[in-house]
């Protein structure tokens, strides 16, 4: 099996240097710089739906942990009461259904999925 390594600072700061030599190493530094600039704005993209989703997962652990679905416990913290559900879901779905349309926007498909199944389900 072959050593992998991570490039490290030095590398990276050779690669720059030789970005502008007029050689064919050059072109080489050049594209394995804009490789990385690309991965890391595709990390930098997924790195809010990766943290979304361990909440989701978290609030979904503790749901499960209590009776409560997201449904009542948005109607719980919208008339700040654990005890009056009244007639409040519609408005609690409808604020969940608001948040996932949001979420659809920023392409967090995912989240927004789960919270749709959540208002379906609460």
């Amino acid at each position: 099996m072959t050593d992998i390594r991570k490039a490290d600072a030095s590398d990276w700061a050779w690669l720059e240097g030789n970005s502008t030599v007029n050689r064919c190493d050059a072109a080489w530094s050049r594209g394995l710089i804009e490789l990385r600039a690309r991965v890391e704005a595709l990390e930098a993209q997924q790195q809010p739906q990766d943290k979304l989703d361990r909440l989701i997962a978290q609030d979904r652990a503790a749901s499960e942990a209590r009776p409560d679905g997201l449904v009542e416990r948005v109607v719980q913290r919208m008339i700040n009461s654990p005890h009056t559900l009244g007639d409040w879901k519609p408005e609690a779905r409808a604020a969940i259904l608001a948040v996932a349309a949001w979420l659809r926007t920023g392409r967090l498909l995912h989240a927004a999925e789960l919270l749709e199944q959540e208002a379906g389900n609460g």
